[in-house]
């Protein structure tokens, strides 16, 4: 074969990867609506909105409560170890929290602060007079 009858070399780029899907966390089939990781309220950077969306009585494993507040799975364990989480359960081998625990754990901790404050300025006013 000559150089004149060679087939020209294609210089064409491979096609595009398909996009991948979504991430969603908890899967819906499990945990009820699918939840983006880290689902911001609208227009307010830093809201997470995510354990919000889902139904009290689901469950989060360590990876799924991760996403969903856009850390990691060590740094879920981390905040535990500070009691800034409450304590997993364990659930068929794997430790687990109940949304509604996460929130009323937030809550109190809310709670707390506020009292806290409260209390402190209290205590300013008193020598203040």
């Amino acid at each position: 074969m000559n150089d004149e009858t060679a087939v020209p070399a294609t210089t064409q780029a491979p096609p595009p990867a398909p996009a991948a899907p979504p991430i969603t966390a908890p899967r819906p089939d499990v945990h009820g609506p699918p939840v983006t990781p880290q689902a911001t309220g609208p227009g307010l950077p830093g809201v997470c909105v995510g354990l919000a969306q889902l139904p009290g009585n689901a469950h989060l494993d360590a990876k799924a409560l991760a996403k969903i507040l856009g850390r990691t799975v060590r740094t879920i364990d981390r905040a535990t170890a500070r009691a800034e989480l409450p304590r997993p359960v364990r659930f068929l081998g794997r430790r687990v929290w109940l949304v509604r625990t996460i929130l009323e754990h937030l809550q109190a901790r809310q709670d707390e602060a506020l009292e806290a404050a409260a209390k402190h300025e209290r205590k300013i006013l008193q020598k203040s007079s």
